[in-house]
Formats: structure tokens, sequence, C-alpha cells
């Protein structure tokens, strides 16, 4: 699923789609990223689309996404 919205993003851009579609379509991709890894970890799925809580339970959980 990620992956086609990461398509998405990339014909937007090709096509010179609005900043703010391409950034709000990116921080999509983001989001499931983050998600996938966490519930791989253990993390049991809460609805939040806050990226920065996100990131916080990743480096929480020691995540090899996060580099710190």
């Amino acid at each position: 699923m990620a992956s086609s919205d990461l398509d998405v993003v990339r014909l937007a851009v090709s096509h010179l789609i609005g900043f703010t579609a391409c950034r709000s379509k990116l921080a999509e991709v983001v989001e499931k990223i983050m998600k996938a890894e966490l519930i791989r970890l253990g993390w049991e799925l809460e609805r939040t689309h806050d990226l920065e809580r996100l990131l916080d339970a990743l480096v929480e959980r020691k995540s090899d996404l996060v580099q710190l």
C-alpha cells in the first residue's frame, strides 16, 4: 500500500502537481511505514497521524529505522 502511495507522489512530482498535495501524500506514506515498523515491533495499532508521536514510539522500541 505505501509503495503505491509513493508511486502517486512520484507521478505528481513528474507532472508538477502542487507542493501541498505531494507533501500530504508523502506524509501518508511515511506514516504507513512507521506504523508497519511499530506493529512489527509489537506496538498495538492506534489511531494517530502524529508523526512525532510515532517517531517517539520508534525510538522507545529501538527501531532500526531511527538513527540517533
